[in-house]
């Protein structure tokens, strides 16, 4: 005896949820955002060699924990991290014509970039002499 199947139309218009749909790649997210939004970016990485060329002693570490905490809304307790979202929040007020979504993605961009460009140890400063290149 052959086992019957379901009928078709109980699975007609089932809503997918996926990753892929709502959370896109980083390499696609970054092309993105560099497209569309090139000037966010650039506000944000001006803080961080701002911040960088005042303060020797930042590393690439601190300047993802400052992203990081922007992002989850976190209080770092670094004093020089501290230092950093404050001038990063300040950036943030100061562009009201960008959404939250907006500038989420273009944090979460520039972190990728460090993360891709660093191996965030200790002292590390890949990124930031990268960035201080452009900035």
């Amino acid at each position: 005896m052959a086992k019957r199947q379901p009928p078709k139309r109980l699975f007609r218009g089932k809503e997918r949820i996926s990753a892929y749909d709502s959370d896109p790649s980083p390499t696609k997210l970054m092309k993105q955002v560099s497209r569309d939004h090139l000037d966010v970016l650039q506000n944000i990485e001006v803080i961080l060699a701002t911040h960088h060329r005042e303060d020797p002693g930042m590393d690439d570490r601190a300047a993802s924990a400052a992203l990081r905490a922007c992002l989850t809304g976190a209080q770092p307790d670094d004093p020089r991290v501290a230092d950093l979202v404050a001038a990063l929040q300040s950036v943030r007020e100061f562009r009201e014509d960008i959404t939250d979504e907006i500038w989420h993605k273009a944090v979460r961009v520039v972190d990728d970039s460090v993360r891709r460009r660093s191996d965030l140890m200790p002292g590390a400063i890949s990124y930031l002499e990268f960035i201080d290149n452009y900035t």
